[in-house]
C-alpha cells in the first residue's frame, strides 16, 4: 500500500535502456496542523511484542496501515526509530560499546590527552609498550591489542572494538601505524565500554564534564575559571578528573543507562485514530501522484 500508489519514472539502465521503476525516494510528510491536532491521533506506550504490523492489526483490524504509524512518527528506520526489545538493546549495547573505554593522558603528564598532538584517530591499532631490561621499547603485539573506534578527545576517552586481551591501569599504550610511530599514552583508568561514563547529569540537566561539581545553587565553574572564592579551577577539581582517578561514580550517566533511556524515550508514540485513516490513505495516493 506504501509503494504502490507511487508513479513510475524511467530509469537508465547500462545498456543505454530505460525501465520504468517505482519512485520510492519520494516522501510525503504530515502537516503540523495534521500532527499537532491531538483529536486525530491518541498516545499508546509500546511493548516489547509489539510490531508497526501488530499495531496496524490492533487498532485498524489490519496489518496493512502500518506505514501510516511509521510516517505519522516519522519512524523512516522501523528498526531503530522504535524502541527495542529488552534483548535486542542488550545485543544492541553489546556491539556498540564492545570494547574497553580507556581514558588516557600523555605518558608524562595526568592531564588530559586533547592538548597533545599529534592525536589518535579511529581505526587505529594499539597495542601496549614497555621498556626491556638493556631500555629497548617492546611492545606485546600478539597478547594484547584492540582497533580505536571512537575518538573522544573532550573526554580523554579511547573507545576500543575488536579487543584481545584487557588493559589496565598504568598500562603505557602505543599505536601501532608502522615501525617509527611514535604516538603514547598511559591508561589512567580502563571501563568495560558498557559500564564506563557517557556523560555527567544532574535531575535531567547535562554537565561539563570538564567543570566543578554543582554548588548549592547547580552552578558549575570551568576549568581554568574562577570559582566562587576567586580561585583558579583546576583540572584535579573537574567532574572528569574525579570520574578518571578517583573513581567517583557521582553524576555519571553510564552508555548503558543512557543507551537504556533513549530506547525508552521511543516507547510513547502516536497512533492515528481509526476514524482518520482512510482519510489519510485517500489523500496520501492524491499527493504522492502528484
Amino acid at each position: 500500500m506504501l509503494f504502490g500508489s507511487m508513479p513510475l519514472i524511467p530509469f537508465p539502465n547500462k545498456n543505454g535502456s530505460t525501465s520504468n521503476v517505482k519512485d520510492i525516494i519520494r516522501r510525503v510528510i504530515f502537516s503540523d496542523e495534521s500532527y499537532l491536532k491531538t483529536s486525530n491521533y491518541n498516545y499508546y506506550s509500546i511493548k516489547d511484542t509489539d510490531t508497526p504490523d501488530s499495531l496496524s492489526q490492533k487498532f485498524y483490524d489490519t496489518p496493512n496501515y502500518h506505514w501510516i504509524i511509521i510516517l505519522y512518527n516519522n519512524a523512516f528506520d522501523p528498526f531503530y526509530t522504535f524502541p527495542l526489545s529488552q534483548q535486542n538493546l542488550d545485543e544492541f549495547i553489546n556491539k556498540k560499546y564492545e570494547g574497553q573505554s580507556l581514558f588516557i593522558s600523555p605518558t608524562d603528564s595526568t592531564e588530559p590527552f586533547f592538548s597533545a598532538t599529534p592525536n589518535w584517530e579511529p581505526a587505529d591499532v594499539i597495542t601496549a609498550a614497555f621498556f626491556d631490561d638493556q631500555g629497548a621499547e617492546q611492545f606485546k603485539n600478539e597478547e594484547l591489542f584492540a582497533r580505536v573506534k571512537v575518538v573522544d578527545n573532550l573526554n580523554s576517552r579511547l573507545q576500543l572494538d575488536k579487543p584481545y586481551g584487557n588493559f589496565k591501569v598504568g598500562d603505557r599504550i602505543a599505536r601501532r601505524k608502522d615501525v617509527v610511530d611514535t604516538l603514547r599514552a598511559t591508561v589512567r583508568r580502563a571501563v568495560d565500554g558498557r559500564y564506563a561514563m557517557h556523560h555527567f547529569e544532574n535531575e535531567g540537566q547535562v554537565l561539563n564534564a570538564l567543570a566543578t561539581p554543582p554548588d548549592s545553587n547547580d552552578v558549575q565553574y570551568p576549568l581554568n575559571s574562577s570559582n566562587a572564592d576567586g580561585n583558579t579551577v583546576q583540572w584535579s577539581d573537574t567532574l572528569l578528573y574525579n570520574y578518571i582517578y578517583n573513581e567517583s561514580s557521582t553524576y555519571v550517566v553510564s552508555n548503558e543507562e543512557y543507551e537504556e533511556k533513549v530506547n525508552n524515550n521511543k516507547r510513547q508514540i502516536r497512533i492515528p485514530d481509526s476514524r482518520v485513516v482512510d482519510e489519510i490513505f485517500k489523500e496520501y495516493k492524491d499527493i504522492v501522484r502528484l
